[in-house]
Parts: structure tokens; C-alpha cells; sequence
């Protein structure tokens, strides 16, 4: 699924959804190693990228790379970033970084020292890892020796439809471990929900039929569901959102800019498919008040 992902992010880019110039060095038809070529795909996925959230299990995700070529002076920017994923993901990503120019620039390029060997790489604040999520004890191991986390300073975690092919208890585990570690943390967290209803069987059928089996589905059952399992893993707040609740709240010349990109051929499907996805974000403290999403995405183009 990793490769269907860089594949159509690929083409949202081409298409001028969001700017990724580095998304055609990591994906099939531009030099890149990840599948899918450059095929169409309709718009519906592609507005998703667009208001995409990047992920934990980082497969092909370029986002690192994109914020520091666009505010490269910025104050904001993480004094860490993490790229973990399984090591047949970051063996092909430590390839495909080393091997391409614009992406070791990205990087830092000469201003920094880069040590990498087939499975990892790290050129601070940077690092790619390999690290199994069904092994948490493990995933919290590696970001503390070998990437210099300190766990008593605030972290970000970022989960992109990677949870969902766990089982529930092995996610729930891992979502404790990260809270109970990481004390000064927060979790933003984008994959399928509604899964319980007609149109969310469907998806699961069609899942199956590429032989991808969503172990973890049953967490993905509701927005209800979604929030349970983060509250029951001990994080202290929680709320969830489905995209076309987060869509809705984005700024309209938004939303506009990218509706004139391609026709849709019929609202509806758009807003299922956005019904049956989420973003679901919590917390080490809890909030007084479920987030205004209006005032939080304000600033988006």
C-alpha cells in the first residue's frame, strides 16, 4: 500500500494539489523506486492528499524534506524528525535518499554529516530507522539510542493508515507505550473510520481483494471506536474528526483552488470517502475543550 500511496500522492502533486518536489524521487515513473507509476487516479483521492496528515510507518513520505526547502530559516522547524517504518521500507528509503541529489540536499547536504549503512540513516536532526511497530518496547528503544530522543521533551507522533493493519491489541499497545514513555507528547493520527457501515464493507472487500487484510479494523469502526482505543491506551484526551468534517472547516479560497483542479463527476461519493476516513489527534494533558478546527487550519492555501 506504500507504493499505491507515493504513487497517488504523485500524481495530486503533478496536478498542482500541494507542492512535493521531492515525491518523483521516491515513487516508480520519475526515477524513484516506490510502484505505481504515474497512472491517473481520480480526484477524490487526490483531494485527500492534499489535506493529508504524514505518518509514523513513513513508507515513501517526503514531508521532512518539503518543509525544509519551503522555510528553511523557520523557528518552527522540529529539532528532530523520525522516519521509521519496517526495514524493507527504510533500506529502500536510505537508497533512494543517497542516491539523489535533491533529496540529500534537502537533507542538509554538505552542511552536515550523514552516516548511513543499508538499513538507517542519520544526519541530524534527520534520521531514517528501521523499527517494527508490533514491537514497542523496541520502537521506543531505537528513537532513545539511536536517534537522541529525550523523552522528557515535547514529541509529536504522526500515524498514516498504519495502525489498521495491526490488531487492535498489538496498536493499543504500542499507542501505551508511546504515552507512558513520552510524557510531554501529542499523537496526530489520519485512517479509515466508519468502517461498520455498507459503504465502509465495501472498502474493506476491496481491501481484501488486493490482499490487504485490515487486522486492526474493529478500532475503525466509529469516530467513538477511534477515540476508545486512545483513551483506553492512556492518553489523557482525545478527539476525533472525520475528513469531511476537517474539509468543511478549511479556509474556502481553499478548498476552492483545488475543486477547480478536476471535476468531480458527483459529490456524494467525495463526501462517503471523506466520511470514512479521520483525523483523530491526542494528548499527554488533557484539553478543556475539543479544538476549533476553523481556527486551526486558518492559514491553509
Amino acid at each position: 500500500t506504500n507504493d499505491d500511496a507515493a504513487a497517488s500522492k504523485r500524481h495530486a502533486v503533478r496536478l498542482g494539489y500541494y507542492e512535493d518536489p521531492f515525491i518523483t524521487a521516491v515513487s516508480r515513473g520519475g526515477g524513484g523506486f516506490a510502484g505505481g507509476g504515474d497512472a491517473s487516479k481520480p480526484p477524490e483521492i487526490s483531494r485527500g492528499y492534499w489535506a493529508r496528515v504524514v505518518n509514523l510507518g513513513a513508507g515513501s513520505d517526503t514531508t521532512y524534506m518539503c518543509l525544509c526547502t519551503s522555510w528553511p530559516q523557520a523557528d518552527w522547524l522540529p529539532c528532530k524528525w523520525v522516519d521509521a517504518d519496517l526495514q524493507d521500507n527504510t533500506s529502500r528509503k536510505v537508497l533512494q535518499v543517497t542516491s539523489n541529489r535533491q533529496l540529500l540536499e534537502a537533507i542538509g547536504g554538505d552542511e552536515v554529516d550523514i552516516v548511513h549503512n543499508r538499513h538507517e540513516l542519520h544526519a541530524d536532526p534527520y534520521h531514517i530507522v528501521p523499527a517494527d511497530l508490533r514491537d514497542p518496547a523496541a520502537v521506543v528503544s531505537t528513537l532513545r539510542s539511536s536517534c537522541g530522543l529525550d523523552a522528557d521533551l515535547p514529541t509529536i507522533f504522526l500515524a498514516e493508515c498504519v495502525l489498521v493493519y495491526l490488531p487492535v491489541e498489538s496498536s493499543e499497545k504500542l499507542l501505551a507505550q508511546l504515552a507512558n514513555q513520552f510524557t510531554k507528547s501529542a499523537l496526530l493520527h489520519y485512517e479509515q473510520v466508519n468502517l461498520s457501515d455498507r459503504f465502509g464493507e465495501v472498502m474493506l472487500s476491496n481491501f481484501r481483494s488486493r490482499g490487504c487484510d485490515l487486522a486492526g479494523s474493529a478500532a475503525c469502526a466509529s469516530e467513538d471506536a477511534q477515540r476508545q482505543r486512545l483513551l483506553r491506551a492512556g492518553w489523557p484526551a482525545a478527539a476525533v474528526w472525520t475528513m469531511r468534517r476537517v474539509y468543511a472547516a478549511l479556509p474556502q479560497p481553499a478548498t476552492a483552488r483545488v475543486e477547480r483542479i478536476e471535476m468531480l463527476d458527483e459529490r456524494e461519493g467525495f463526501d462517503q470517502l471523506l466520511e470514512h476516513y479521520c483525523i483523530a489527534y491526542a494528548a499527554s494533558s488533557p484539553f478543556p475543550s475539543e479544538p476549533d478546527l476553523a481556527n486551526r487550519l486558518a492559514s491553509v492555501r
